[in-house]
């Protein structure tokens, strides 16, 4: 997340005619008296937003699903028919009226803190969404049918009870699509950037061999100190990885690699070498330190995040 720049803010939430938009004076509001219905309460923040602003909203309370981005006042209407550049419900971009794209992120629930950064250029706006600290990329890049009209935050709320408090930050560096990862370092899916083997550790030329295409592992949590481990060359081989106690291996943690369970597809001869040279079931200790590091008497793999960006939606605003 963005670094903090006020606790509360002197805007205030404006009602979208349904009076059921309570503002608390401090950057913050409550959903209380909303109509029965499927609809949302919508409301808009007072203070417009200039390129290269970053706010961040927090879910204080939150009973039912809600939808968080910007909108103009020209589209700033009652429940559906408001328009904008949303994220929220299940982790959706939407319109305000409808879905755009799905499994952008992790679904909204209280505690969520969602930032959006906004780059206005002329007659475009580019918005980075941003979820519990995760870079989720670049979500949007849309025509603006009115470039001279001024962009609020506007957030789409469902249920009595829900509230949300509103921030500006300072925008945090990282634009592009970060891993979702897990509550261990190792947790995500990674690509091997460089390849060390032999008792000397040389370089084996991995591009070369594998003709650009990459060599992929993905690690998950199978249970306390224990690992799921793939690695996807022409053949999927699979590991299982568990956590050892052995402080001299520090700063790296020890593990201990077995298995190597491997489907039977012919690959290229460049692909079969490097299968032949991965032997992961050699490595004694890992780390994270801007890339995930795994290390063995004569295996050495640097790998970093492997993250397919998605191409962001272009609508209008």
């Amino acid at each position: 997340m963005g670094g903090l720049l006020s606790s509360g803010s002197s805007g205030t939430w404006k009602d979208d005619g349904s009076e059921a938009v309570q503002d608390g004076q401090d950057g913050s509001f409550h959903v209380s008296g909303k109509a029965k219905g499927d609809a949302p309460v919508c409301a808009l923040y007072s203070e417009a937003i200039s390129s290269g602003e970053y706010f961040e909203v927090t879910c204080e309370q939150l009973k039912e699903s809600a939808f968080i981005g910007i909108s103009t006042e020209a589209a700033f209407a009652k429940g559906y028919k408001c328009r904008g550049l949303f994220f929220g419900g299940p982790g959706n971009l939407a319109n305000g009226g409808g879905l755009l794209r799905g499994n952008f992120g992790d679904g909204l629930q209280t505690g969520s803190v969602v930032g959006f950064l906004s780059d206005i250029e002329s007659s475009t706006v580019k918005v980075t969404v941003y979820q519990g600290g995760r870079c989720l990329g670049q979500a949007f890049e849309s025509p603006l049918q009115d470039p001279s009209a001024p962009i609020f935050p506007v957030i789409q709320a469902k249920a009595d009870g829900d509230k949300f408090r509103i921030v500006k930050a300072t925008p945090p560096k990282e634009r592009r699509r970060e891993p979702a990862g897990g509550s261990h370092f190792a947790v995500g899916t990674w690509r091997v950037e460089k390849l060390m083997v032999g008792p000397e550790l040389g370089e084996f030329p991995l591009a070369s061999k594998m003709d650009g295409k990459p060599v992929l592992l993905t690690i998950k949590e199978a249970e306390d100190k224990k690992f799921h481990l793939s690695a996807k060359v022409a053949n999927t081989i699979n590991f299982q990885v568990v956590l050892k106690e052995d402080p001299s291996a520090a700063p790296f943690e020890a593990v201990e690699v077995a298995g190597g369970m491997s489907t039977m597809m012919m690959g290229t001869p460049g692909e079969m070498e490097v299968e032949s040279v991965l032997k992961l079931s050699e490595v004694r200790k890992w780390i994270f330190n801007e890339s995930l590091l795994l290390q063995g008497p004569t295996l050495e793999v640097s790998l970093l995040p492997a993250v397919e960006e998605m191409p962001p939606v272009n609508e209008p605003l």
